[in-house]
Protein backbone atom coordinates (compact mmCIF):
# COMPACT_ATOMS: atom_id res chain seq x y z
CA UNK A 1 0.00 0.00 0.00
CA UNK A 2 1.47 3.39 -0.89
CA UNK A 3 2.29 6.00 1.85
CA UNK A 4 -0.83 8.37 0.52
CA UNK A 5 -3.03 5.96 0.63
CA UNK A 6 -1.52 4.52 4.48
CA UNK A 7 -1.71 8.12 5.42
CA UNK A 8 -5.55 8.16 4.19
CA UNK A 9 -6.92 5.26 5.88
CA UNK A 10 -5.75 6.36 9.22
CA UNK A 11 -6.89 9.81 8.80
CA UNK A 12 -10.86 7.78 7.69
CA UNK A 13 -10.24 5.97 11.23
CA UNK A 14 -10.78 8.76 13.43
CA UNK A 15 -14.21 11.11 12.87
CA UNK A 16 -12.94 14.37 13.09
CA UNK A 17 -9.97 13.52 10.92
CA UNK A 18 -12.31 11.63 8.40
CA UNK A 19 -13.94 14.89 7.83
CA UNK A 20 -10.34 16.64 6.43
CA UNK A 21 -10.98 13.75 3.70
CA UNK A 22 -13.93 15.60 2.11
CA UNK A 23 -12.50 18.52 -0.40
CA UNK A 24 -15.09 21.46 0.64
CA UNK A 25 -14.86 20.98 4.02
CA UNK A 26 -11.63 21.53 4.76
CA UNK A 27 -11.79 24.77 1.91
CA UNK A 28 -13.67 26.10 5.19
CA UNK A 29 -11.61 25.04 7.78
CA UNK A 30 -9.42 27.14 5.83
CA UNK A 31 -11.10 30.37 5.15
CA UNK A 32 -11.34 30.22 9.09
CA UNK A 33 -7.73 30.37 9.21
CA UNK A 34 -7.94 32.92 6.28
CA UNK A 35 -10.80 35.11 8.19
CA UNK A 36 -8.52 34.95 11.80
CA UNK A 37 -5.65 36.44 9.65
CA UNK A 38 -7.83 39.39 7.72
CA UNK A 39 -9.84 40.57 10.73
CA UNK A 40 -5.98 41.11 12.14
CA UNK A 41 -4.70 42.73 8.96
CA UNK A 42 -7.80 45.31 9.33
CA UNK A 43 -7.70 45.84 12.88
CA UNK A 44 -3.58 46.27 11.97
CA UNK A 45 -4.13 48.87 9.27
CA UNK A 46 -7.37 50.82 10.93
CA UNK A 47 -4.68 51.21 13.78
CA UNK A 48 -2.28 52.88 11.67
CA UNK A 49 -4.95 54.74 9.82
CA UNK A 50 -5.79 56.40 13.15
CA UNK A 51 -2.67 56.67 14.67
CA UNK A 52 -1.05 58.54 11.95
CA UNK A 53 -3.97 60.16 10.55
CA UNK A 54 -3.38 58.38 7.14
CA UNK A 55 -5.96 57.75 4.82
CA UNK A 56 -3.67 55.22 3.05
CA UNK A 57 -4.07 52.99 5.68
CA UNK A 58 -7.82 53.55 6.21
CA UNK A 59 -8.23 52.57 2.76
CA UNK A 60 -6.23 49.15 3.06
CA UNK A 61 -8.33 48.92 6.03
CA UNK A 62 -11.40 49.43 4.62
CA UNK A 63 -10.65 46.52 1.85
CA UNK A 64 -9.63 43.88 4.40
CA UNK A 65 -12.78 44.86 6.15
CA UNK A 66 -14.54 43.99 2.73
CA UNK A 67 -12.26 40.75 2.21
CA UNK A 68 -13.15 39.84 6.30
CA UNK A 69 -16.70 40.06 5.48
CA UNK A 70 -16.84 37.92 1.88
CA UNK A 71 -15.14 35.20 3.79
CA UNK A 72 -17.39 35.31 7.18
CA UNK A 73 -20.08 35.13 4.76
CA UNK A 74 -18.74 31.48 3.12
CA UNK A 75 -18.20 30.40 7.11
CA UNK A 76 -21.73 31.46 8.25
CA UNK A 77 -23.13 29.82 5.47
CA UNK A 78 -21.60 26.70 6.21
CA UNK A 79 -22.20 26.80 9.67
CA UNK A 80 -26.01 27.51 8.80
CA UNK A 81 -26.13 24.43 6.17
CA UNK A 82 -25.10 22.75 8.70
CA UNK A 83 -28.03 23.41 11.21
CA UNK A 84 -30.81 22.93 8.12
CA UNK A 85 -29.06 19.51 7.66
CA UNK A 86 -29.68 17.21 5.07
CA UNK A 87 -33.98 17.89 4.90
CA UNK A 88 -33.20 21.02 3.67
CA UNK A 89 -34.53 21.19 -0.02
CA UNK A 90 -31.77 20.98 -2.40
CA UNK A 91 -32.92 22.96 -5.65
CA UNK A 92 -33.03 26.10 -2.70
CA UNK A 93 -30.22 25.28 -1.38
CA UNK A 94 -28.27 25.38 -4.94
CA UNK A 95 -29.89 28.58 -5.51
CA UNK A 96 -28.75 30.29 -2.23
CA UNK A 97 -25.61 29.02 -2.92
CA UNK A 98 -25.21 30.71 -6.47
CA UNK A 99 -26.79 33.95 -4.76
CA UNK A 100 -23.56 34.19 -1.83
CA UNK A 101 -21.56 33.34 -5.30
CA UNK A 102 -23.45 36.43 -6.71
CA UNK A 103 -22.93 38.56 -3.93
CA UNK A 104 -19.47 37.95 -3.57
CA UNK A 105 -18.70 38.99 -6.84
CA UNK A 106 -20.61 42.30 -6.37
CA UNK A 107 -18.35 43.03 -3.47
CA UNK A 108 -15.51 41.63 -5.52
CA UNK A 109 -15.98 44.06 -7.65
CA UNK A 110 -16.53 47.22 -5.03
CA UNK A 111 -12.86 46.24 -4.22
CA UNK A 112 -12.33 48.71 -7.05
CA UNK A 113 -13.46 51.22 -4.79
CA UNK A 114 -10.99 51.22 -1.78
CA UNK A 115 -8.13 49.80 -3.96
CA UNK A 116 -8.22 52.59 -6.45
CA UNK A 117 -7.71 55.36 -3.97
CA UNK A 118 -5.04 53.09 -1.95
CA UNK A 119 -3.33 53.00 -5.26
CA UNK A 120 -3.56 56.63 -6.20
CA UNK A 121 -2.33 57.61 -2.60
CA UNK A 122 0.57 54.91 -2.80
CA UNK A 123 1.44 57.33 -6.23
CA UNK A 124 0.50 60.72 -4.84
CA UNK A 125 2.41 60.46 -1.44
CA UNK A 126 4.84 58.12 -2.26
CA UNK A 127 3.47 55.12 0.38
CA UNK A 128 4.32 51.92 -0.02
CA UNK A 129 4.66 48.11 1.82
CA UNK A 130 8.16 47.41 3.51
CA UNK A 131 9.71 45.06 5.19
CA UNK A 132 12.74 45.19 6.80
CA UNK A 133 15.98 42.72 6.31
CA UNK A 134 15.62 39.00 5.12
CA UNK A 135 11.90 39.65 5.79
CA UNK A 136 11.58 40.50 2.28
CA UNK A 137 12.89 37.25 1.03
CA UNK A 138 9.98 35.75 3.14
CA UNK A 139 7.21 37.91 1.67
CA UNK A 140 8.45 37.23 -1.70
CA UNK A 141 8.47 33.29 -1.20
CA UNK A 142 5.27 33.30 0.65
CA UNK A 143 3.56 35.51 -1.94
CA UNK A 144 4.74 33.34 -4.77
CA UNK A 145 3.21 30.48 -2.52
CA UNK A 146 0.46 31.46 -2.01
CA UNK A 147 -0.35 32.64 -5.91
CA UNK A 148 0.52 29.14 -7.21
CA UNK A 149 -1.88 27.68 -4.51
CA UNK A 150 -4.32 30.11 -5.54
CA UNK A 151 -4.19 29.88 -9.18
CA UNK A 152 -4.43 25.79 -8.11
CA UNK A 153 -6.95 25.55 -6.33
CA UNK A 154 -9.01 27.55 -8.51
CA UNK A 155 -8.24 25.25 -11.20
CA UNK A 156 -9.65 22.21 -8.37
CA UNK A 157 -12.49 24.26 -7.51
CA UNK A 158 -14.31 23.45 -11.02
CA UNK A 159 -15.01 20.32 -10.20
CA UNK A 160 -16.06 21.33 -7.29
CA UNK A 161 -20.58 21.36 -7.26
CA UNK A 162 -20.16 23.57 -4.45
CA UNK A 163 -20.68 27.67 -5.55
CA UNK A 164 -19.46 28.19 -2.05
CA UNK A 165 -16.01 26.65 -2.73
CA UNK A 166 -15.78 28.35 -6.06
CA UNK A 167 -16.44 31.39 -3.82
CA UNK A 168 -13.64 31.12 -1.74
CA UNK A 169 -11.43 30.62 -4.70
CA UNK A 170 -12.38 33.46 -6.19
CA UNK A 171 -12.39 35.62 -3.56
CA UNK A 172 -8.10 34.35 -2.67
CA UNK A 173 -7.86 34.94 -6.22
CA UNK A 174 -8.43 38.71 -6.18
CA UNK A 175 -6.53 38.63 -2.64
CA UNK A 176 -3.53 37.42 -3.98
CA UNK A 177 -3.18 40.06 -6.92
CA UNK A 178 -3.43 42.64 -4.25
CA UNK A 179 -0.28 40.23 -2.82
CA UNK A 180 1.61 40.76 -5.45
CA UNK A 181 1.18 44.62 -6.12
CA UNK A 182 2.36 44.75 -1.83
CA UNK A 183 5.06 42.66 -2.67
CA UNK A 184 5.80 45.21 -5.87
CA UNK A 185 5.93 48.27 -3.77
CA UNK A 186 7.87 46.38 -1.02
CA UNK A 187 10.76 44.80 -3.49
CA UNK A 188 11.51 48.38 -4.82
CA UNK A 189 11.74 49.85 -1.70
CA UNK A 190 14.53 47.36 -0.34
CA UNK A 191 16.18 47.20 -3.08
CA UNK A 192 15.71 50.72 -4.98
CA UNK A 193 14.75 52.99 -2.86
CA UNK A 194 16.06 55.93 -4.99
CA UNK A 195 14.06 54.78 -8.03
CA UNK A 196 11.31 55.97 -9.14
CA UNK A 197 8.56 53.95 -8.96
CA UNK A 198 5.50 55.90 -9.89
CA UNK A 199 4.88 54.14 -13.39
CA UNK A 200 5.36 50.66 -12.54
CA UNK A 201 2.98 50.65 -9.51
CA UNK A 202 0.66 52.86 -11.20
CA UNK A 203 0.21 50.47 -14.19
CA UNK A 204 0.32 47.03 -12.10
CA UNK A 205 -2.18 48.83 -9.67
CA UNK A 206 -4.32 49.31 -12.63
CA UNK A 207 -4.03 46.11 -13.51
CA UNK A 208 -5.39 44.25 -10.35
CA UNK A 209 -8.20 46.59 -9.96
CA UNK A 210 -9.01 45.59 -13.42
CA UNK A 211 -8.34 42.04 -13.03
CA UNK A 212 -10.63 42.57 -9.61
CA UNK A 213 -13.23 43.76 -11.57
CA UNK A 214 -13.33 40.71 -14.31
CA UNK A 215 -13.35 38.58 -11.12
CA UNK A 216 -16.28 40.12 -9.76
CA UNK A 217 -18.34 39.76 -13.12
CA UNK A 218 -17.30 36.59 -13.95
CA UNK A 219 -19.11 35.02 -10.51
CA UNK A 220 -22.10 37.35 -11.11
CA UNK A 221 -22.35 35.80 -14.71
CA UNK A 222 -21.32 32.49 -13.30
CA UNK A 223 -24.23 32.80 -10.75
CA UNK A 224 -27.11 34.00 -12.37
CA UNK A 225 -26.02 31.49 -14.92
CA UNK A 226 -26.60 28.86 -12.29
CA UNK A 227 -29.29 29.94 -11.16
CA UNK A 228 -31.46 30.24 -14.94
CA UNK A 229 -29.65 26.06 -15.09
CA UNK A 230 -31.42 25.42 -11.61
CA UNK A 231 -34.64 26.69 -12.55
CA UNK A 232 -34.71 24.90 -16.12
CA UNK A 233 -33.94 21.45 -14.67
CA UNK A 234 -36.14 21.81 -11.84
CA UNK A 235 -39.34 22.83 -14.53
CA UNK A 236 -38.29 20.17 -16.89
CA UNK A 237 -38.64 17.67 -13.75
CA UNK A 238 -41.82 19.07 -12.94
CA UNK A 239 -43.00 18.92 -16.84
CA UNK A 240 -41.68 15.06 -17.18
CA UNK A 241 -44.06 14.47 -13.73
CA UNK A 242 -46.97 16.24 -15.33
Amino acid sequence: MKLKEKIKTKLNENKFTRRFSDYDFRTVVFTVVSLIITVGYAAFYAMLGVALLSVWYGMLACYYVMLAALRATVVFYHKGKRRRGENADERKEKIHRAKIYISCGVVIGLFTLPLSISILLMVAEKATFSHGGLMIYVAATYTTYKVVMTIRNLVKARKSTDMTVRTVRCINLADSFVSVLALQTAMFHSFSPDFSTDTFNAVTGAAVCLATVIIGAFMIVGGVREITKINYEANLKNQQRG
